[in-house]
């Protein structure tokens, strides 16, 4: 059978995009790996969690929108990054993102890569956090997990806005299972419409500082209560 050149040339580049998200997720571990080597041991660091969105956690953010904790936060969030349905996510790099981090307080955000625009793979996504969250709950003494749901989208990611509602479902379903707090960022950001704000977004999915400033306000609420988990 005789492909097209266009169609030829769009799975060379679509194969060597995959290649590239699987080495910049290998760099990152191997960076977090580094890192984590040179904690200072009575430090308890705040975790970000999460893919692109939680990678988008620049130095001048934290600094602007955690002001309490700036220099205790880690970024652990790969872009492309979803919970773990293939040999990449989260829940195969828990050591190196969770648990050898020193960790306090760790904020989860993670699913929307995995869900599919039409929320095919919202059940196998949920199963996957679930099981993340419980082994963080057994194996991560004294650290408090917090479960962000996913924000809306707009833009051409507008489609994906049902599937979002029903995973968030899913991820408020897991928290209440399991007795872990929560910061429904989705609530606060959505406009009437259930859109996410097209001031607050590059291209309808990724964020403008308006939408860090909102979730560092909510982060930093979290981190004045007292720890539930011992």
């Amino acid at each position: 059978m005789r492909i097209s050149l266009p169609i030829l040339l769009m799975v060379l580049a679509t194969h060597a995009l995959g290649e590239d998200w699987v080495k910049h997720y290998a760099d990152r571990v191997a960076a977090f790996e580094a890192e984590n080597r040179k904690l200072e041991a009575g430090t308890k660091h705040v975790v970000l969690v999460g893919d692109s969105l939680t990678e988008g956690w620049n130095a001048g953010r934290i600094k602007k929108f955690l002001p309490t904790v700036a220099e205790r936060v880690l970024n652990r969030g790969i872009s492309a990054d979803g919970v773990g349905l293939n040999e990449r996510g989260v829940l195969n790099r828990l050591g190196p993102s969770v648990f050898d981090c020193k960790a306090s307080h760790v904020f989860l955000l993670i699913g929307v890569n995995d869900i599919g625009h039409d929320g095919h793979a919202i059940d196998g996504t949920a199963r996957a956090l679930e099981k993340v969250v419980k082994t963080i709950h057994e194996k991560g003494k004294g650290v408090e997990l917090v479960l962000i749901t996913q924000p809306p989208t707009t833009k051409r990611y507008a489609d994906m806005n049902p599937a979002i509602v029903r995973y968030n479902a899913k991820v408020l379903e897991i928290a209440a299972a399991t007795s872990t707090a929560v910061i429904d960022l989705h609530a606060r950001v959505k406009d009437d419409k259930g859109a996410l704000p097209e001031k607050w977004t590059t291209d309808g999915l990724h964020w403008t500082d308006g939408v860090y400033e909102v979730l560092g306000k909510e982060i930093e609420v979290v981190l004045a209560r007292p720890v539930r988990r011992k």
